[in-house]
């Protein structure tokens, strides 16, 4: 799975799964880069694109934006089926 943005060099998210940095120093563009990630996530339109195999894929489907930890509920069904999915892909998966 890959996770890029047009305004970004790089991947956010790789197909190696390897942990990328994002370092993000001014407030405007963290502020606009998670509120667009978020309205992705919520189905809205926006310029990340999340991909699997050269194939984009919906990234409503495939991802949850917690902004606050301690209000997440543990047993909410995307959030059980995302964290399944995430540990197939890093573990399971070749």
């Amino acid at each position: 799975m890959k996770l890029v943005h047009g305004d970004l060099s790089g991947e956010i998210v790789n197909e190696q799964k390897e942990c990328v940095e994002w370092i993000i120093e001014s407030p405007e563009l963290f502020s606009k880069y998670v509120g667009e990630l978020y309205k992705q996530a919520n189905k809205d339109e926006g310029e990340f694109v999340l991909s699997e195999n050269n194939k984009e894929i919906d990234i409503a489907k495939y991802s949850e934006i917690v902004i606050n930890p301690l209000s997440v509920e543990i047993n909410n069904r995307k959030i059980i089926i995302n964290y399944i999915c995430l540990f197939d892909y890093l573990f399971i998966s070749p």
